[in-house]
């Protein structure tokens, strides 16, 4: 038969009779595997056929207007679909930052402005602190500053004691030989004395008292930053509890989450708006079936065909190749019997008895265990 030559046997029953050595066992065997995978891979798609059939004429049976009302029905649940799915990402539930808004909601109108205020005060005291801190350091330098003049201050009056000692010395001196005037040198010497003295006891003074404010403005410095960490100790340890609760890092953010939240607030009102489309329509799909009297086993079937088009027109296609499948298989079986009735051929010859009957039975057992395995793949 020229089918059969088209795949590779071209002998008949008497060739296989006369002309057994020119038969290669291990290719029949081969063969047969063969077009017993190409069988078992057919009858698989005829049994997912099968369950086609029936719902395919139910479909084909009904009314154009019914069709046509079942067309406009899946236009409605694709376009909830598409209108659904892209409001899935932005849906409060999706996304954490905002579900912890959702929490929150009719807290956070007076949080903002509560945690507005506090974000003020705890930036106001952290800048006090860093200027009494820059304060407080300029004037431990002031100190050290004053303390220098003081020690500076009283060398130079040590010299200059120093100096008006050996000046009276000298004086004193030069009175034995200049008696008449002696008491210029002395007057001179005097106010300078004098002078010096009161220079000395006003220097002195002044750099105590500067001293003595210095340390008052120090210990007052310290007692404010003191009392001015406590404040921002207080009002940040309130700010990291909110911002922890609410999932942010300062109240810019929790403007910006709220006012997404509240957006998508009203996504959320229209992804159920469009969800309750969906099952209204697909019960609409249902109940145009029934009240049609399609049977109900098939009901589920066609609704799925119903709203994807694409997949009417593969059962459609997969049905109309049913005839031609099962001619197929109807070939592949009588190649399958002419390859058997050569395998018994060489079975009545006694040199192949024992081969045939051995690989015969791994065969056997090869359909058993392996043939659905090889035919999915």
């Amino acid at each position: 038969m020229g089918w059969l030559k088209k795949i590779g046997l071209s002998k008949n029953k008497e060739t296989y009779q006369n002309n057994f050595n020119d038969l290669d066992i291990d290719s029949l065997f081969t063969s047969l595997r063969s077009n017993a995978i190409k069988i078992k891979k057919q009858e698989k798609i005829l049994e997912n056929i099968y369950p086609l059939e029936e719902p395919l004429k139910e479909y084909l049976s009904l009314d154009r207007s019914v069709k046509n009302n079942l067309t406009i029905l899946a236009g409605r649940y694709k376009d909830s679909t598409d209108e659904k799915n892209k409001l899935n990402t932005r849906l409060i539930k999706n996304n954490p930052a905002l579900s912890k808004m959702e929490a929150y909601e009719s807290e956070i109108p007076v949080l903002q402005n509560e945690l507005k205020e506090v974000s003020t005060l705890a930036s106001k005291y952290k800048t006090n602190i860093e200027y009494l801190r820059i304060e407080k350091d300029n004037l431990v330098i002031d100190r050290e500053a004053l303390l220098v003049g003081y020690e500076a201050l009283e060398k130079i009056g040590m010299f200059f004691l120093t100096l008006l000692g050996l000046s009276l010395i000298i004086t004193f001196t030069l009175m034995q030989i200049i008696r008449e005037s002696v008491w210029v040198y002395m007057s001179m010497i005097s106010i300078a004395f004098m002078g010096f003295v009161l220079f000395l006891i006003f220097s002195k003074e002044r750099l105590e008292r500067e001293l003595v404010r210095n340390e008052i403005l120090q210990k007052k410095a310290a007692k404010y930053i003191q009392k001015f960490q406590i404040h921002y100790f207080t009002q940040q340890q309130y700010l990291d509890y909110q911002y922890k609760k609410l999932g942010i890092n300062n109240v810019e953010q929790l403007d910006n989450y709220f006012t997404k939240y509240l957006k998508n607030k009203g996504h959320e009102r229209n992804y159920q708006q469009h969800v309750q489309t969906l099952q209204v329509s697909e019960q609409k799909i249902k109940d145009t079936l029934r009240i049609n009297e399609v049977p109900i086993r098939y009901i589920n079937t066609i609704e799925e065909w119903v709203l994807n088009p694409y997949k009417l027109e593969e059962a459609k296609n997969m049905v109309s190749e049913m005839d031609s499948i099962k001619t197929q298989i109807t070939k592949m079986k009588e190649y399958e019997q002419e390859l058997y009735t050569t395998l018994m051929n060489y079975g009545t010859q006694e040199e192949y008895e024992d081969t045939i009957k051995d690989k015969m039975g791994e065969f056997y057992k090869w359909i058993n265990e392996e043939l659905d395995q090889e035919a999915s793949v």
